[in-house]
């Protein structure tokens, strides 16, 4: 009903006249204050920037004494505090980035192996997977406390002995896996289906690690090596896992792999992953960004040897760090100008004793860093400026909508409102327009979300706390409040809390000079302190923004043949508008035509790879195999609903994310006139029964 709500306001405000309209907008370039200090500014585009002074960034180390024999250190993506710690002896836990470790049972060598990698699920906070030395790849969906087996070599993949997993992002519904095995067995494992069916690509590399970036992205870079030069590791860049791998760089020593939070600007072809650059630290070369067809060198000659990269939100979500090891001479050096200059944060062993494998990792919203060098952890807090912010978080951190059907729901409100003063029954069309506001509320998750910040110590009082909300349709300076009535715990506690209602339709709205991280992905809540004396802190608080795969329409409308006696054949679509098809139950349309010489109707696909041979599936006889409601083609409207699964069964090269042509084709013994509906794709067969009564007017 809030959309209901919502949409009458926005029906009155049009009638509003246009002066009232005028003198309530904003001015470009106006400055916006908190707590008597300028904090950002309203620019010509109507996006809120933030300008204010924040203090740089000074990171205090400390080493970790309680964990022993340290391999590896995996911060959640979304949950500031949660971060993994996989020792020999298995693997740790801390909610609260490493204030307290907790071991998870069970996961120790004789367990799971030795844990090599893990990686989070972005759309559920409280899935993980972990690539193990020689047992496969495990999943746990309760934060630890159990795992399970998806992946091993009985199974499909390459090898047992892996070296890395993640989430393809290009899978929108978050179901494909990417599995390498460093110099154990040639290839990336994949799987399409979270882990119950693998297939082995790129069986002429040795593939060591894989960098992605947030969900919708299908491009992929990788560190590996061809299996003539096993020892010589180089970057390639694909457009998916089975497409053809670019070589992008060569002859330098990769060592870790991160991909930027914001967009860059630059030249459009050379942009990737939606505009963010990706960044290779090497041993011997310094620090690379990345392009389709190269890798450029940034930052100063020195330091030139780093054994790791990241990225971390700065104070506001406008800003980002970029930081390295240099494991050599200075330790963790950081950047806030994409390492035009950097700072080193002091605290990290370093010299030529410091082994291979040692890395600097940051929490999801930047307030907490993690070292490991030499099987021992360090911790790094980062000083948050005067006003003593601690931590911030969205709750909860993940938001789904369906774009396609709250669009169309959308569109139903939009339109019974604006005709509701026309209609005869005024209580019929009342439910009409309730009907369609409980679709759209039916189209996402949106729920109430709040947004805390805790200040440090708890009785100090800064001169205001703000959230800033601007890009999910609220203000950049809404209120937080220590009241215990939003969301922030008990009254006085030091824990500032807003609460605000997701709007899929603002968030869906994206300005072409919007310089801030796109969606779907990780987005960030900029929280501002401002102390009594002026001076501001900022943190951020990530929360995950996703639009879950729907059904689609293939065509905006029906098409129309007009047939010749004798082969026919009939293309629609093209290599121009891709679709992606993976994951889904079926295709459906129906069909009518004015005279008896159709017979049998043939249907086949045709993908659209970038690089790739064109696979182009064999043609299925839909009446013969019964696909056609009532068994023939005739003057009457007839469903017709092909399962996927059946029309890709003999082209295991297909790419279901990039259908391109659907190709009808027969032989009509007489010239007849074909009609054909809008094809509807389909992710399950109760979604196809749902709309199997919706005969085309």
């Amino acid at each position: 009903m809030r959309y209901l709500h919502y949409f009458l306001i926005t029906w009155l405000a049009a009638a509003l006249p246009a002066s009232a309209l005028a003198a309530a907008a904003k001015p470009p370039g106006r400055p916006v204050e908190a707590g008597g200090q300028v904090i950002g500014t309203i620019d010509s585009t109507g996006l809120f920037r933030h300008t204010g002074k924040y203090p740089p960034l000074s990171v205090a180390w400390k080493a970790d004494e309680r964990l022993q024999r340290v391999l590896g250190v995996y911060p959640h993506d979304a949950l500031a505090g949660r971060v993994v710690v996989a020792t020999a002896g298995g693997l740790v836990l801390s909610e609260d980035a490493g204030g307290a470790w907790t071991p998870l049972p069970k996961t120790g060598p004789d367990d799971l192996g030795t844990v090599r990698h893990v990686a989070f699920a972005p759309d559920s906070v409280d899935t993980f997977y972990v690539a193990t030395d020689r047992k496969g790849v495990f999943i746990t969906e309760d934060a630890g406390k159990t795992f399970r087996l998806i992946g091993s070599k009985a199974a499909g993949l390459a090898s047992d002995e892996t070296a890395g997993v993640c989430i393809y992002p290009g899978d929108r519904r978050l179901r494909s896996l990417l599995v390498w095995h460093g110099e154990a067995a040639a290839g990336l494992s994949t799987s399409a289906d979270a882990g119950r069916t693998w297939r082995v690509f790129g069986t002429e590399f040795f593939v060591h690690q894989a960098l992605v970036a947030s969900p919708g992205d299908q491009e992929l870079f990788f560190i590996a090596s061809h299996k003539s030069t096993k020892d010589v590791r180089n970057v390639f860049y694909a457009l998916a896992p089975d497409e053809h791998w670019v070589e992008v760089m060569r002859d330098v020593v990769p060592t870790d792999a991160a991909v930027s939070l914001l967009p860059h600007g630059g030249v459009k072809s050379e942009r990737v992953f939606r505009g963010a650059n990706p960044y290779v630290s090497t041993a011997d070369a310094g620090l690379f960004r990345l392009t389709m067809g190269d890798g450029d060198r940034v930052g100063p000659a020195q330091p030139n040897s780093l054994a790791s990269v990241g990225l971390a939100w700065g104070p506001t979500a406008d800003s980002q760090i970029l930081f390295a090891y240099d494991a050599r001479r200075l330790g963790m050096v950081a950047s806030a100008d994409d390492f035009e200059t950097i700072a080193p944060q002091p605290g990290l062993p370093a010299g030529p004793f410091i082994r291979e494998g040692a890395r600097v990792r940051a929490s999801s919203n930047g307030a907490a860093f993690y070292a490991v060098a030499n099987d021992a952890l360090y911790l790094g807090r980062r000083a948050l400026g005067g006003p003593g912010l601690a931590q911030a978080a969205v709750t909860p951190p993940v938001f789904a909508f369906e774009h396609e059907k709250f669009d169309a729901a959308m569109r139903a409100v939009r339109t019974a409102i604006y005709t509701f003063p026309q209609e005869r029954h005024a209580g019929e069309a009342a439910r009409q327009l309730v009907k369609f506001a409980h679709d759209a509320e039916a189209a996402s998750t949106a729920t109430e979300f709040t947004v805390t910040a805790q200040v440090a110590p708890a009785d100090f009082k800064p001169a205001s706390i703000t959230a800033d909300l601007s890009r999910f349709g609220g203000s950049p300076v809404t209120p937080m409040f220590d009241d215990g009535k939003h969301g922030d715990g008990a009254a006085g506690d030091g824990r500032f809390g807003a609460v605000f209602r997701m709007e899929p339709d603002r968030v869906n709205r994206q300005h072409w000079e919007d310089w801030r991280r796109l969606w779907p992905g990780l987005l960030g809540v900029t929280v501002t302190a401002v102390g009594a004396d002026g001076a501001l802190a900022g943190l951020v608080a990530p929360i995950y923004v996703f639009d879950r795969p729907g059904n689609f329409s293939y065509k905006a409308g029906g098409d129309t043949f007009v047939l010749k006696a004798g082969p026919w054949e009939k293309w629609l679509g093209g290599v121009y508008s891709p679709h992606d098809a993976d994951g889904y139950y079926a295709l459906a349309f129906w069909i009518k035509t004015d005279g008896p010489g159709v017979g049998e109707l043939l249907l086949q696909t045709q993908d659209t790879p970038e690089y790739s041979p064109l696979t182009l599936t064999p043609k299925v006889p839909l009446v013969k195999e019964g696909f056609v409601a009532n068994g023939t083609i005739g003057p009457e409207w007839r469903r017709v609903v092909v399962p996927l699964k059946r029309l890709l069964r003999d082209s295991p090269t297909f790419q279901r994310r990039r259908l391109g042509s659907i190709i009808f084709s027969g032989d009509g013994q007489e010239a007849a006139t074909l009609t054909l509906s809008v094809i509807r794709f389909y992710l399950t067969a109760e979604d196809a029964k749902a709309e199997e009564g919706a005969v085309p007017k």
